[in-house]
């Protein structure tokens, strides 16, 4: 028995001789650790083998055929998979021969044993042939390992990896002492992440590597002195050495690099994003599902926005549909900063407060794809299948189904875990959307990137004119100046999709105001980069006539450049842009086919069909309707049904279907003609100012078929259009004594030919003062319905006007409507003539309403003029019938009716009839250029806190300017520019004191920022 004890013994000490004969230090002695700091080291796989084996055995493990550089090690370890401290029992370096590596060991009992293949140092990876006791167990095994040497360790010091985008999932943290011993492992586990407090010795190297991986990406090894009493100053889990080192800030009077840490407004969110220093640099691995923020992008000094993007089926049998990479990297591109001038990326960083001085948020998606393996670097940080991604159930709706809400899906769907630092989107394969202001959810249009990331920025807190709450509100009502030219974001419906478009920086626009537009010289400095800029936006975009050189803006597009400022539409882009909402009126009744306005004298009336009693209705209105003041008062309308025996008759033995009115001259003075269609025939009435018809009588003549009535007069001469059974345009004429003609084709002057009308659509007239007084016809021509306009001419045929550009939109339904104003002395234009029209434009029936507007096509008269198409408001604003009036010397501009009617799903929803009396878009309102940057970093960081984190945030610095009843406190003035550096340091110095002042004079932000815009022209 004491025999066998010697040899064991014996065999443990040359066990330990063979140990340190072949130690080798590990070379990192350049740049140790020596405080809490952090590493993004490379992670070459490492080998382990677990080993069994029996009593009394030799074993010799070695290396052979090492690759050109690699110095293989080899260590076994005690136990088949160690975790903690660890009992090294043999090692070797180098005795192979060649750098290989010869590790010999007596195994006195039956154990498991884990055999290492590292390289010595950082710079000796590569591959080699692992043998044991003369079996190949690997052929060119990986050879690796990180290294890092730790000095100056006290215990109770974390050490901790992170996996970086594209790095090993699965790896492991080595601890050695200095001759090479292995003493601590540990493995990365479900966590990804690999965690040892530091024991009590001053000097150790630590070692990362993967798990016998091809990953590509990084481990980072922190060193966090967090659990040192005193080292954590704002308790966010990261120690004060380690934010000194990676650049976050720990107290209020640091300045890292060139970041004042009193700009952040939580010690614990440097950059203000929402999200903890601590999760976006380690990633939250306490408990599943661990939310691994570094992997998929995550930096402490830019703002990040995380968005887990599920599908929403809105029926039970759906595929799943979900944002594509092109989508995600369209998104990504806009919130990254689309700015191309480095001087003006630099500010919009400082707006939106990032601390490395880059401009942008950083998009990551959860989307339920994975980059192909060959994909750019930048995919697998933009987006991935990172575990959050579902399908959501349709809901019942009915006895049918639809998409779920949003808000209600994220509650269920999302982890509870993940809410603090997830946004999330209910994917919606559209490419229209809708999203609510300042929230953490929302419906995400996923066949468009551009409207995503417009809907995306609403929930982020900006509104189509820029940050939620800036502009004037009234009551109730919101301000919706969507459109402004000098607004150029990515929020506008004028700039949404736009090349190179993004946010706007708020920079180099001065206000406008559409009652008062400056023509001549309206851009100063046009040769400037903002003010060229801006200038070919307003061309190109809008379509307006500019002098680049002048910086002269034709804003009313008639083709001349006024002297003096002019009244025009500034916002019209023909997208459909909302600035013709304002101070419109709910008029009485509902209806389902056109309405038609007049006026005679001083009263407008309107006139339609009631769908609710198939019977003839007669608003009216004594208002003028000069309500240029948003929120001012238009009026009201007074409804009444006529009444007398004929119209008993009427609405008793049968169902009215059309009405049109026209002023005429009579004996006793100007009255209002009424033609209207029943299932009885054509009749026509007279009406005073009273709105009583009388006079009432049967038009004689052939059957109208079920369609619109045209009416227009001259006061002398009237004309009656329809679409007669054989489906062409026809007109009757109506004498001064009131006698009608037979229904006449109408022929177009060109070939002779008639007009062939689509089913349901019928010729729109309008008679015009201007050119010696025109009969004017706007006709929805077959088979598509596109609109084409003519004139009549004394030989009774219809010509096209020489200033005419033939045909219009493609699926017109119902009856077009005209109206027509002066223009100014030499304008290009011959009058500003308007044609609203119903476009069928959705599987469910919908009619938006669209508006052509005769413009001059630039300021050179050769290139003539043209009609410009665009929508009317925007494209969900759905109609039953629409008409326009404009009456010279009565209006100050186009007013229009609509008839709504919007079907949704398959479902009729309630509508009614409007009165849009700024219809022209002229409204008396300062529109400015706001900094979307800055409410962008603020909103971002308020959402996440809604969403469940628990960072402070800056507050919302963004309000309507106040009423004031007293004398506001004295604004401050500019700072003179020899008390700033130069440059772009200038700007910023410039753009902090715009802050300072808009937090001190909360209820003028505009003045604050033109303050500063005049400090920055200092620069």
């Amino acid at each position: 028995m004491r025999a066998t004890c010697a040899i064991a013994a014996m065999s443990i000490m040359a066990s330990v001789l063979m140990v340190t004969a072949s130690a080798r230090n590990i070379r990192d002695h350049r740049n140790p650790s020596r405080a809490g700091s952090a590493y993004d080291m490379g992670g070459p796989p490492l080998l382990e083998v677990p080993l069994t084996f029996g009593p009394f055995k030799m074993l010799q493990c070695e290396t052979r055929n090492a690759t050109a550089g690699a110095d293989p090690v080899l260590h076994l370890l005690r136990g088949a998979d160690p975790d903690g401290a660890v009992t090294q029992v043999a090692m070797d370096d180098d005795s192979a021969g060649n750098l290989n590596a010869r590790l010999r060991y007596r195994v006195l009992f039956s154990r498991r044993y884990l055999l290492v293949l590292r390289a010595a140092h950082s710079s000796a990876t590569g591959k080699a042939d692992l043998w044991c006791d003369g079996v190949k167990l690997r052929s060119q095994a990986p050879v690796g390992g990180s290294f890092k040497r730790l000095e100056q360790l006290r215990a109770g010091e974390r050490l901790q990896t992170v996996t970086l985008p594209r790095g090993p999932q699965g790896h492991r943290l080595y601890l050695l002492d200095d001759e090479g011993n292995l003493l601590y492992r540990q493995t990365s586990g479900a966590a990804d992440s690999a965690t040892i407090d530091a024991p009590s010795q001053s000097m150790l190297n630590a070692m990362v590597g993967a798990a016998d991986s091809e990953a590509t990406g990084l481990i980072r090894l922190v060193r966090n002195d967090a659990p040192l009493s005193g080292h954590d100053s704002d308790g966010d889990g990261l120690g004060d050495e380690l934010e000194q080192f990676i650049g976050t800030c720990s107290k209020r009077q640091q300045v890292l690099g060139n970041w004042e840490c009193s700009r952040s407004t939580d010690m614990r969110d440097t950059d203000g994003d929402g999200l903890s220093d601590k999760v976006e640099f380690l990633g939250d691995v306490a408990a599943a599902p661990y939310q691994h923020l570094p992997r998929w992008g995550a930096n402490p000094l830019h703002k990040d926005l995380f968005l887990e993007v599920d599908y929403g089926k809105r029926n039970p049998g759906d595929s799943t549909v979900t944002l594509s990479p092109g989508k995600a990297r369209i998104m990504a591109a806009i919130y990254g900063d689309t700015e191309t001038s480095p001087l003006l990326r630099l500010r919009n960083a400082q707006s939106l407060n990032n601390p490395d001085g880059q401009s942008g948020i950083a998009l990551h998606f959860d989307s339920g794809v994975t980059p192909a393996a060959d994909a750019p670097a930048t995919d697998f940080v933009l987006y991935g299948d990172w575990g959050g991604h579902n399908d959501v159930a349709a809901v019942r709706n009915g006895t049918g189904w639809k998409r779920a809400d949003p808000d209600a899906a994220r509650q269920s769907m999302m982890a509870s875990r993940r809410q603090p630092y997830f946004h999330y989107a209910l994917g919606d394969p559209t490419s229209g959307g809708q999203a609510p202001n300042l929230v953490p959810f929302l419906n995400l249009p996923l066949f468009s990137g551009l409207t995503a990331a417009h809907e995306l920025g609403h929930t982020l807190g900006l509104e189509h004119y820029g940050p939620h709450g800036v502009e004037v509100e009234i009551g109730d009502k919101k301000i919706e100046a969507n459109c402004k030219p000098n607004y150029p974001s990515v929020m506008s419906y004028a700039f949404l999709g736009q090349s190179g478009i993004s946010f706007s920086g708020g920079f180099g626009r001065s206000v406008i105001n559409n009652v008062n537009l400056k023509e001549w010289h309206a851009v100063s400095s046009p040769a400037g980069v903002p003010g060229r800029r801006y200038l070919e936006q307003l061309r190109d975009v809008f379509g307006f006539g500019v002098d680049i050189q002048e910086g002269s803006i034709d804003w009313n597009r008639d083709g001349v450049i006024s002297q003096t400022p002019v009244r025009a539409y500034a916002n019209d882009n023909g997208s459909g842009c909302e600035f013709t909402r304002f101070n419109k009126i709910i008029a009485p009744g509902l209806a389902d086919g056109a309405v038609s306005l007049a006026r005679l004298g001083s009263r407008t009336f309107l006139a339609y069909i009631d769908e609710r009693d198939r019977r003839l209705h007669i608003s009216h209105s004594d208002d003028p309707m000069h309500c240029l003041e948003i929120n001012s008062s238009c009026g009201s309308f007074t409804d009444s049904v006529p009444s007398g025996p004929w119209w008993v008759r009427l609405n008793r033995n049968a169902n009215m279907r059309s009405v049109d009115m026209a002023v005429i001259n009579t004996s006793v003075g100007r009255r209002i003609l009424l033609v209207l269609r029943s299932t009885l025939g054509l009749f026509e009435a007279r009406m005073g100012l009273n709105g009583k018809p009388d006079n009432f009588r049967m038009i004689e003549g052939p059957p109208v078929p079920d369609t619109e009535l045209s009416l227009a007069s001259d006061g002398q001469t009237s004309w009656l259009a329809t679409r007669e059974t054989d489906g062409l345009a026809a007109v009757r004429t109506r004498d001064r004594a009131g006698n009608w003609s037979a229904p006449q084709t109408m022929l177009d002057a060109s070939d002779g030919k008639p007009f062939t009308l689509p089913f349901l659509s019928s010729p729109g007239l309008y008679w015009s003062t201007l050119e010696g007084g025109r009969l004017y016809a706007a006709l929805p021509v077959a088979p598509e319905g596109k609109i084409v306009l003519r004139y009549l001419r004394p030989d009774g045929r219809w010509s096209r006007p020489g200033w005419n550009s033939d045909a219009f939109g493609t699926r017109s339904t119902g009856r077009p409507a005209i109206a027509m104003q002066p223009a100014a002395s030499g304008a290009t234009i011959p009058g500003r003539m308007w044609i609203a029209y119903l476009d069928k434009r959705d599987a469910d029936q919908n009619s938006g309403i669209r508006i052509l507007t005769l413009a001059a096509r630039s300021l050179q008269k050769s290139d003539g003029v043209q009609f410009r198409n665009g929508w009317f408001d925007n494209s969900w604003f759905y109609g039953n019938g629409v008409d326009l009036l404009f009456e010279p010397g009565k209006d100050d501009q186009l007013r229009l009716a609509a008839a709504t009617a919007i079907v949704k799903d398959g479902v009729r929803q309630p509508h009614v009839i409007e009165m849009r009396p700024l219809a022209g878009g002229i409204v008396n309102f300062i529109q400015r250029n706001w900094d979307d940057w800055e409410a962008l970093g603020i909103g971002l960081c308020q959402v996440r806190d809604l969403g469940g984190g628990d960072m402070h945030c800056p507050p919302w610095p963004f309000k309507a300017p106040a009423v004031f009843t007293g004398t506001p406190a004295p604004l401050p003035g500019p700072t003179p520019p020899d008390t700033h550096p130069s440059g772009m340091q200038c700007i910023i110095a410039c753009t902090r004191e715009m802050q300072q002042c808009i937090r001190e004079h909360e209820a003028t932000p505009g003045t604050c920022r033109a303050i500063a815009r005049q400090c920055r022209r200092q620069c």
